[in-house]
């Protein structure tokens, strides 16, 4: 469970999430990729209802960023560690250890989400005071996690899940808070020079900020980062 969410209400912010083209679209509709199973695409549109659609009828879908997936077909064997990036021309395109793979369509029954990133448990929600002061939030003895976040954002979603895993993984060594925004005229965003999103901070036990991940946060670097902190 990700522990401590301050959410924010603000204005609607800006937006970044996976994109289906179909030939009846005119332009790529965003949303959250679930599944392809039976021959048809599974995906959440933004707003709206969820769409079922025939693999004849996509032309394209791009994951930002790529997101782990279970894969089941005759071509597919041991993808515990793969990660969707898209779609096209009839072929499935992975990040695997071993590089990028592509697999035909037609060779697969079944590409799934691992996670429902959609679904955020938090075991403390409380609203945000404009003189929110990151420092109170640090707890003594752990290193902490502050992601700052916005639901608009695909990879705020996906990587506050993982930053989540790291949590429930460190027997108690790691703490996560979420400060939910929707803008960047918030005090609060104001106050911390909060211009992009998301942002993972790390503090060490002793209370000290260690690492900003800001541009890149990719596993590899949260774990890194993580294991930086707690030195």
């Amino acid at each position: 469970m990700i522990s401590g969410v301050i959410w924010l209400t603000m204005a609607a912010g800006m937006a970044a999430a996976d994109t289906l083209t179909t030939k009846d679209s005119e332009q790529p509709v965003e949303g959250q990729f679930e599944a392809f199973r039976n021959d048809r695409f599974l995906f959440l549109p933004q707003n709206g209802k969820k769409l079922q659609i025939q693999r004849s009828q996509v032309i394209e879908l791009r994951l930002t960023p790529p997101g782990r997936v279970s894969v089941k077909g005759r071509s597919a064997k041991n993808t515990a560690d793969w990660k969707l990036a898209g779609y096209a021309t009839n072929q499935f395109t992975f990040a695997t250890p071993r590089g990028i793979t592509t697999l035909s369509a037609g060779a697969l029954t079944a590409v799934e989400m691992k996670l429902d990133f959609r679904q955020v448990t938090t075991s403390q929600t409380a609203p945000a005071p404009a003189n929110l002061d990151i420092a109170s939030l640090i707890e003594s003895g752990k290193v902490t996690i502050v992601h700052f976040h916005m639901p608009s954002i695909m990879s705020s979603l996906r990587q506050g899940s993982y930053a989540g895993s790291l949590e429930r993984n460190s027997r108690g060594k790691i703490k996560v808070v979420t400060i939910t925004l929707d803008s960047f005229t918030n005090p609060v965003a104001q106050k911390y020079a909060i211009t992009s999103a998301p942002q993972f901070w790390f503090y060490n036990p002793q209370g000290e900020l260690s690492t900003k991940l800001v541009d890149r946060f990719t596993e590899a670097d949260m774990d890194n980062a993580a294991r930086a902190a707690k030195k």
